[in-house]
């Protein structure tokens, strides 16, 4: 090859450009961001809509339906999802994967902006599930003492503690580089209350409304142009804003005969708090959060970091008795699952050293060959770099597992380097010849594993963007390691004496026994550091030895036990057809999940009370369940939103607001098992809180949707709610399910008015004039703005808590009528209690009641067939359908792509390979390692209690790749033998196999040894790590002893029934197998008979 013959003759030249690169390797590397997983874009978008005081019903018919009518002919829409609460509507639109969303929300808002909503509902707002959004890290402002908002000092304590957050830590946050902004939440806001005697108002004959309309326009600042007088120039400004807050108390907002009527005689001023809806506790005590969003090109854990930093130098600032604690941070958790990552690359890295060691009985060679892995990393990072591949579990888990494949191709190159160097070549001639005798056939295996990764491209869904680094990681790293292979190994080999890869064949006493290389080797070095090289190499001596007497067995029981299998071509193909249907029969029993989700060492607890709860009796059942969950062993701290429902730790989510929910984030010691122990041990403390659901799970971070829901569709809600609890009630007898969560409860509490329209066209008003002033009244009217140093505080007018406490208040509420006066709310509309639906989901057009189901253990595929079986039973309405949703249907569109990937990968595979033999019968031969590794992956999932996931189908997509490499160097070498020497069949494949069994042992060994780390390394990041190596490293094990056998004997059959085929062709006789395979040459095994 002439890049191997340049390198050779141009060493210095070959020297600097690696010099180069791994110099810009490190350097690439320092600029490399870090974060926990690739970039994970969910093709969802949430529309939400506030329409404050409207109930479920009027927001179906006048919010979510015409958006939903409205949004469906955008392209790429999947799926939509309507939630229609009191107040508010949540729309959820999930598009196709692929579907590119920032175009897609431009167009959402095109067509919402076309549809007529209510002129008083609120602008509907696009959100986006974006885990680039959530929080790099979370902390919260306490104080030393609780503090209860009901008391007037600690009321005053928490608004300071708020504008503490908002003023002072947040500013001092936010100046920090790649801080993209800080959210504060919790504590009270500070608010200016006008609190009017509705009685006195109505005596007077001044309109509610007009209370607020004079408080905005006297609080005024306005500039009134400029005005020159000689030659001096003044701008002119009317200044009339509050700068005190007993100014208000002196407006006019009427008058009574000739006399004003001041706000201070008909109400009261006073500093209170806005009306909270969340309310933010750690540990029990009330507190401040703040969470740190970044930039998208900073680096989590140098931010962090950095972050950390400013706040402890703000410890000291803060006043006495307030303290920082921290609730969550993303860099912790990725500094140890990249760290984990990172060291299963090393350990794999070391251990395919020691084996190659052990099996070239030769220091100098096994560092030579061991230069192929730092160099193919190193260059690596800056191939990563170009393509902005951040450091992620997944990128460099990627490296981690073709650690032990980059020697593959140094190892068959000096290989091939020292069988010329011991027939009498010198150093440089036997580099050249050797690596041109195996260069075809390295390229060849090289293509044929970064092949299977194209057609990741096509894999849809998370697990397509999930593996989307790891594909172009290893393939950059195989592809390094393919040009180190062909270059600098030659120029390394050809260097001095040469290299020797000979076992038993070693030149010199010492050079030819493992023992020996191992006390030299290994004690030259220890000498020259500490002086006891000796010991060293004595101590490894039993090692070696034992080595020595294994492989050696192999290698002698090999060639009689492949000359009786090659005379029992029938046994060992049916046997070869038994084992693999017996593993088609072991899958369902494996079972088929999705994505297994990461232990962080948190767990979400979402508590659901009744709705109407209120936010205080929420807030106590809330500490309660705090004060159990602080008491199990394990739990470090807990961090709960009253108010919110989920949305804690599930990437790019928020929760939901209702004030009857609550969601606890419980963070623990230690990760892994203690996560199910701990969750156990919550359901069952919890179990007995009063009116309350409880529902405890890991943080989500790969899907927006439960595990299995079962969707009831139909129109009529109480059938509905009666078919759901039916599914429920037949769920619950079904084994294997962990928990089904209750359909949220029907019958919000709420007060009705309904107004009479001639009663009220007497007296000159209309619905909606009506329902203004009670909204006015109950729930208040911002008026204007306070600024009290930098600060814009809200003026809130709404009549006092005595005069709205009760429903009789309520019905004695006074409406102005334009021919002045006022008539009592109960005169001229019915107000009474009534039960209105929590919430109306629809989903595809249609109304749906949701039951979500939790299946026990990861075999998702299992629960879901058993479920569906299980509702086939139940009788429903012939206008209600039920059918199963949530996962399922990501599962099914994973394994569907992934099958497709699979398919595509043998496709490629085969494809390089029939390029590099110019035949059709020899790759699919070779191809047939390809189905025998499926027992092997499949079995070593089910021995360690995996399932099928989409990450372990990743596994096996690399496998296709993989296995290939040995039959292709093993029938390379067989065309070769008979091409060039002339041998007959069986002798050429007794003698390549003889010959081969070396370097495939040593390619697979160092790969599997190379994988065991990743798989066998505990801690963060295990969840996807393990499943993905431990089919390769099963599959990899078994194929290469059936390849060493099964691939000799297929090669056999095809060779004899192809030259049978000629000769009969060419003679005109019928030719008889037993002519075939002995001494007799079959003729030139050229690559282009096909």
């Amino acid at each position: 090859m002439k890049l191997t013959d340049l390198s050779v003759t141009r060493p210095v030249a070959v020297s600097m450009a690696f010099i180069a690169v791994i110099v810009f390797g490190m350097v690439s590397y320092s600029r490399l961001q870090v974060d926990l997983l690739p970039d994970v874009s969910f093709p969802t978008v949430t529309i939400e809509t506030e329409y404050a005081g409207v109930g479920p019903r009027e927001i179906e018919n006048l919010i979510s339906r015409p958006i939903e009518e409205a949004i469906s002919v955008v392209q790429g829409v999947q799926e939509v999802t309507s939630r229609s609460r009191p107040g508010r509507s949540d729309i959820t639109i999930q598009f196709r994967w692929g579907t590119d969303m920032d175009f897609a929300a431009l167009d959402l808002r095109e067509r919402l902006d076309l549809i007529n909503l209510p002129g008083d509902a609120g602008r509907p707002t696009i959100a986006r599930y974006d885990p680039a959004s959530e929080p790099v890290i979370r902390f919260a402002l306490i104080s030393d003492r609780p503090l209860d908002p009901s008391v007037e000092a600690d009321r005053r304590e928490l608004i300071a503690l708020r504008w503490l957050g908002e003023e002072q830590v947040r500013r001092s946050l936010e100046g920090i580089e790649g801080v993209a902004a800080v959210r504060v939440t919790g504590g009270l806001e500070e608010e200016i209350l006008v609190e009017v005697d509705e009685s006195r108002l109505g005596q007077l004959g001044i309109p509610f409304t007009q209370v607020a309309s004079r408080l905005a326009s006297e609080n005024i600042n306005l500039a009134g142009g400029i005005l020159e007088e000689g030659d001096a120039q003044y701008v002119v400004r009317t200044v009339n804003e509050f700068v005190e807050m007993d100014e208000m108390l002196r407006v006019v907002v009427g008058s009574a005969g000739a006399q004003p009527v001041l706000l201070g005689d008909v109400a009261e001023v006073r500093r209170s708090a806005v009306e909270r809806e969340t309310v933010s506790l750690v540990n029990g005590n009330e507190a401040v959060e703040l969470s740190v969003l970044r930039e998208s090109t900073a680096n989590i854990v140098a931010l962090s970091r950095v972050v950390r930093e400013r706040v402890e130098a703000l410890d000291g600032d803060l006043p006495p008795g307030v303290s920082t604690t921290l609730i969550s941070d993303q860099a912790v958790f990725i500094e140890r699952a990249v760290g984990d990552v990172r060291m299963a690359a090393i350990l794999g890295g070391i251990f395919a050293m020691l084996v190659l060691l052990l099996f070239l009985k030769h220091l100098p060679t096994t560092l030579i060959i061991a230069t192929a892995i730092p160099i193919s990393i190193i260059a690596t990072f800056v191939l990563m770099f170009s393509r902005d591949i951040t450091l992620n579990i997944m990128s460099l888990g990627g490296l981690a597992l073709g650690v032990g494949m980059l020697v593959d191709s140094a190892i068959v190159v000096l290989e091939s380097i020292a069988r010329e160097r011991e027939s009498g070549r010198t150093p440089e001639e036997s580099a050249r010849v050797g690596t041109d005798r195996v260069g075809r056939a390295v390229v060849a295996s090289t293509l044929t594993t970064v092949a299977v990764f194209i057609p990741i491209v096509f894999v849809e869904g998370v697990a397509g963007q999930l593996f989307g680094d790891q594909a172009w990681t290893v393939s950059f790293a195989l592809l390094s390691a393919l040009v180190v292979s062909l270059t600098l190994i030659p120029m390394l080999a050809a260097r001095g004496e040469g290299v020797q890869a000979r076992t038993g064949a070693g030149r010199g006493v010492e050079q030819g026994k493992v023992a020996g290389a191992l006390a030299a080797g290994s004690g030259g070095v220890l000498k020259a550091v500490r002086g006891s090289g000796k010991l060293a190499g004595r101590a490894l001596q039993p090692v070696a030895r034992g080595f020595d007497s294994i492989y050696g067995g192999i290698e002698r029981r090999y060639r009689p036990i492949l000359a009786a299998t090659l005379k029992r071509p029938v046994l060992v193909i049916t046997g070869a057809l038994v084992l693999f249907g017996a593993t088609v029969a072991l899958i369902p029993q494996v079972g088929v999940s999705l994505v297994p989700e990461l232990s962080q060492g948190e767990l979400v607890v979402e508590l659901e009370a009744a709705p109407g709860t209120s936010l205080t009796r929420m807030e106590e059942l809330a500490r309660q369940a705090e004060a159990r969950a602080l008491s199990i062993e394990n739990v470090e701290e807990v961090f709960t939103n009253v108010g919110v429902r989920g949305g804690a730790g599930t990437m790019g989510r928020t929760g939901e607001l209702q004030r009857h929910a609550a969601t606890l984030l419980v963070r623990l010691g230690a990760v892994g098992r203690a996560e199910d122990r701990v969750a156990g041990e919550l359901v069952s403390l919890l179990d007995d809180l009063p009116g309350l659901q409880v529902r405890v799970d890991r943080p989500r971070l790969f899907t927006v949707n439960a595990p299995v829901e079962v969707e009831v569709r139909g129109f009529e809600l109480p059938v509905l709610s009666q078919v759901a609890s039916d599914v429920r009630a037949t769920l619950r007898e079904l084994p294997g399910i962990m928990g089904i969560e209750e359909e949220r409860r029907q019958g919000t509490p709420e007060i009705s008015i309904r107004f009479d329209r001639e009663r009220l066209a007497l007296q000159g008003l209309t619905v909606g004039d009506a329902a203004e002033a009670v909204q006015a009244k109950v729930r208040g009217q911002a008026a204007t703005e306070f600024t009290e140093r930098d600060r814009d505080l809200n003026v809130l007018v709404r009549a006092r808590e005595g005069q709205r406490s009760s429903l009789e208040d309520l019905q004695n509420l006074r409406i102005e009528i334009p021919a002045g006066g006022t008539v009592s709310l109960g005169s001229v509309a019915t107000v009474g209690f009534q039960d209105g639906p929590a919430e109306i989901i629809r989903r595809g057009g249609t109304r749906v009641a949701l039951v979500e189901v939790r299946p026990a253990g990861a075999d998702l595929a299992g629960a879901i067939s058993r479920i569906e079986e299980r509702l086939r039973e139940i009788p429903v309405p012939p206008d209600v359908s039920v059918e199963v949703a949530g996962q399922s249907r990501d599962l099914q569109e994973s394994v569907q792509s992934m099958q497709l990937a699979l398919l595509l990968a043998a496709f490629l595979v085969y494809l390089v390979m029939a390029s590099q033999f110019e035949s059709f019968r020899l790759p699919g031969v070779i191809m047939v390692s390809v189905p025998l590794a499926l027992p092997g992956a499949i079995g070593a999932l089910w021995l360690t209690g995996n399932t099928i996931s989409v990450v372990a189908l990743i596994g096996m997509v690399m496998l296709v790749g993989i296995v290939v490499n040995n039959a292709i160097v093993l029938v390379d070498y067989v065309n070769q033998l008979r091409r060039d020497e002339g041998m007959a069949l069986d002798e050429a494949l007794v003698e390549a196999c003889h010959v081969r069994l070396r370097p495939i042992l040593m390619s697979t060994i160092t790969t599997v040894l190379g994988l065991m780390p990743l798989a066998l390394i505990p801690g963060e990041g295990a969840e996807l790590r393990v499943p993905l190596a431990i089919p390769v490293i099963g599959g990899l094990i078994l194929s290469t002893l059936l390849t060493l056998l099964v691939i000799p004997v297929l090669y056999r059959v095809f060779e004899i029934r192809g030259e049978r085929a000629r000769l009969e062709a060419r003679e005109g006789t019928p030719v008889r197998g037993e002519d075939f395979g002995g001494a007799t040459s079959v003729g030139d095994p050229s690559p282009g008979a096909a």
